[in-house]
C-alpha cells in the first residue's frame, strides 16, 4: 500500500488481523506518510460500498480460504470494483497453505467485462 500511495494512487486495504494492522500502522508512523490506515474486515465482506475501485489486488489472501470463500471474496471484490475495474490476484507456490488452489501458483487479472 505504502508503495502505491508513494506513487501517486489513493489506497485503501482491509486485512483480517488486528495485529497485521497494528504493524502497518507502526511501519506507516516510521515512514512518515499519510495514507489511510487499512480496516480489520474479512475479504468476503469488503466494508466499501458497490463501484468504489478502479482496482482489487488481492496479494496471498485467496490461497489461505476455502474454494467457497475464495469464490465469495472474488464476488466481493467485483461489487465493489467500477465497471472498467480490475483485479489482480496473486497466489503463492505449492504448500505454503494453498486451500483453494492446491495446484500451486496462480496468478490472474480479472476484468469486471469478462
Amino acid at each position: 500500500m505504502m508503495w502505491l500511495a508513494s506513487e501517486g494512487f489513493l489506497v485503501h486495504g482491509i486485512d483480517i488481523s488486528q495485529a497485521a494492522v497494528d504493524r502497518f500502522k507502526e511501519r506507516l508512523q516510521q515512514s512518515g506518510r499519510t495514507i489511510p490506515i487499512p480496516k480489520v474486515a474479512c475479504a468476503t465482506r469488503i466494508p466499501h460500498k458497490d463501484n468504489t475501485f478502479d482496482a482489487v489486488i488481492d496479494c496471498c489472501v485467496l490461497q489461505h480460504l476455502s474454494e467457497i470463500n475464495a469464490g465469495l471474496a472474488i464476488k466481493e471484490a467485483f461489487r465493489v470494483l467500477k465497471r472498467a475495474g480490475r483485479m489482480f490476484s496473486m497466489i503463492a507456490s505449492i504448500g505454503h497453505s494453498m486451500t483453494a488452489f492446491p495446484d500451486g501458483v496462480y496468478t490472474r487479472l480479472w476484468n469486471t467485462a469478462d
